[in-house]
């Protein structure tokens, strides 16, 4: 009887028996295969004006899981689309901006600007009517012109965060914040 409580204990439930874990999309949710979603940041970069791309912002940006990013990039360079500018970060070769066409279209100052200034409303919006003269602000008084006072400086901090991320505005020193070049309607 003990043998056969034993071998009866170590028996899979059958209810664990046919659950198996799915194995994660490759695949983001638009559709996109990991090697294109990899060739899309890459020309939203060259687009841009960049001119290389951090790897490790890369298995970020696609959400995808870091083995599968460097397995990609491994064969996307022996095809001849990517190359590595140094040991981290990667830029689309010549055959790399052909493949991706249109996507790859290096947009002016001018066409960037007006595309992120569409996405802009509420405080992002009011941040930059603020800074639009091009001059130089204390950040604290900025903040407080935004409602971020007091234990609301984090969010000031944050929508400084994104905005700087999208090269809307900079800071000159530790204590000023001003409106990049790119920003400035000249």
């Amino acid at each position: 009887m003990t043998n056969q409580t034993t071998y009866e204990s170590k028996k899979k439930s059958p209810i664990k028996a046919g659950v198996s874990a799915k194995k994660r999309s490759k695949s983001s949710t638009d559709g996109l295969s990991a090697k294109q979603q990899i060739l899309k940041f890459a020309a939203d970069t060259y687009c841009k004006g960049g001119t290389s791309l951090d790897r490790d912002k890369l298995v970020v940006l696609t959400k995808l899981a870091g083995k599968t990013v460097m397995n990609n990039l491994s064969k996307l360079k022996k095809e001849g689309l990517i190359e590595y500018s140094d040991s981290k970060t990667i830029c689309l070769t010549e055959a790399g901006v052909e493949y991706m066409g249109d996507q790859c279209k290096i947009l002016t100052p001018e066409e960037i600007r007006a595309e992120l200034m569409e996405g802009l409303k509420g405080k992002p919006l009011r941040l930059f009517d603020l800074l639009k003269d091009g001059k130089t602000y204390l950040k604290d008084d900025v903040a407080k012109e935004l409602d971020f006072e007091g234990k609301r400086q984090k969010g000031f901090q944050n929508l400084v965060g994104k905005l700087k991320s999208a090269g809307m505005c900079q800071y000159p020193d530790k204590d000023h914040i001003s409106l990049t070049d790119l920003w400035l309607v000249k």
